[in-house]
């Protein structure tokens, strides 16, 4: 028979969902009294983003009917930013040759939802692939075409 779950692992994912992603592992180690390495984990284990941009999904499906995000201003349409951060995000992605979320919040300093909202917008626009588990996103543009792209 295995052992049983430690439940500072549920509240580990808490602290982390209720940051949207955005605190460090080693704060909510220090925090638990946990080591730093068991928190990277469970967080692999348990593939925290995934769970986090599911939920994420789930409450902007359920907001479709009218209701706001409870992040977004009244007067805020969820999809509007400034056309430098898309090419911005287009530019590291392709400089790194893969796309994820947290690639774009640590390399630009964005939250979670932006940065989910300009992974959507580049896969729209089929400049990277679809989400597949736990392999990296294809990325379809190289730079040298980026660029021509950019200076025409």
């Amino acid at each position: 028979m295995g052992r049983k779950r430690d439940p500072k692992r549920d509240e580990a994912f808490d602290l982390y969902k209720a940051s949207s992603g955005n605190i460090r592992l080693t704060d909510i180690a220090s925090q638990l009294s946990v080591s730093e390495g068991t928190v990277r984990g469970w967080k692999a284990k348990d593939r925290w983003e995934s769970l986090l941009a599911e939920e994420v999904e789930r409450m902007e499906r359920s907001n479709e009917n009218g209701a706001l995000h409870k992040r977004e201003a009244p007067n805020e349409d969820p999809t509007s930013y400034p056309d430098e951060l898309l090419l911005k995000a287009v530019q590291i992605v392709v400089e790194a040759k893969q796309a994820s979320v947290s690639l774009l919040q640590r390399r630009m300093r964005i939250g979670y939802s932006i940065a989910i909202k300009l992974i959507d917008e580049l896969e729209r626009c089929r400049l990277i692939g679809t989400y597949r588990d736990d392999k990296p996103r294809e990325v379809y543009l190289p730079l040298l075409q980026l660029m021509r792209s950019l200076k025409s």
